[in-house]
């Protein structure tokens, strides 16, 4: 539909790079649902999402110009998605997303770059780097969000004892048992724990049959979860 208003071979230029993005997507949705988590894979997540930006820019440098790519409102979106990593709970993701938009941004300004002209204050130098600062400071600031989600493990207790939600009780036991073992074999401060992680993922399926009419029997699938 932008076709005839920002060229076709722009817009299929940013049709290739949605589809790459999809079967990104649908991959790790297929790596999720069978139970191969990693804690990794959070990091890839975010780092992937905040490395969007990057590509749109260069394809706008590509057709239109420098002075289109660095005055583009991708930037404004390009710091929402360093803020929108505090979704993960984990302050580290958020300060290397920031860095890594930062130096992102520093990266496609020496790329495209346009010395010559002089009459655009905001795609000199001091404006990149301005842009590379703020999206910086878009990770501290996520940190210091995903720092407030982060539940201490005592507080966790707390809510899942009060908890109506059915898994409620077996989620405390993993806890209890993630906190016993940090306080008895790693010898850790049980007052200074908080709980970084949690995720459920695929575990065995039992396999059971029904009888069924004229000496037939059905499979029955009995799928578990494991929690972590």
């Amino acid at each position: 539909a932008m076709g005839p208003v920002q060229g076709w071979k722009l817009s299929m230029a940013i049709s290739v790079a949605m589809v790459v993005m999809a079967l990104y997507c649908l991959t790790v949705y297929e790596i999720l649902s069978r139970g191969w988590y990693h804690r990794a894979i959070p990091y890839l997540n975010v780092y992937f999402e905040v490395t969007l930006p990057f590509i749109p820019l260069l394809l706008f440098w590509w057709q239109r110009g420098s002075v289109n790519a660095l005055t583009s409102p991708v930037y404004t979106g390009w710091g929402a998605l360093v803020v929108f990593s505090a979704f993960r709970s984990d302050p580290r993701i958020c300060l290397g997303a920031g860095a890594l938009a930062a130096v992102e941004n520093a990266v496609l300004y020496w790329i495209i770059r346009a010395p010559h002209i002089t009459n655009v204050e905001t795609i000199t130098w001091p404006w990149a780097m301005q842009r590379s600062f703020y999206l910086l400071l878009a990770g501290v600031a996520g940190a210091g969000l995903a720092r407030s989600v982060v539940k201490k493990a005592e507080d966790a207790l707390n809510i899942l004892a009060f908890s109506k939600r059915g898994m409620a009780r077996d989620a405390a036991k993993v806890l209890e048992s993630a906190i016993a073992n940090a306080e008895n074999n790693h010898n850790l401060d049980v007052d200074a724990l908080v709980v970084a992680e949690a995720s459920v993922g695929k575990s065995v399926t039992m396999k059971r049959f029904a009888t069924r009419g004229r000496g037939k029997s059905t499979r029955i699938l009995k799928p578990f979860s494991r929690l972590r």
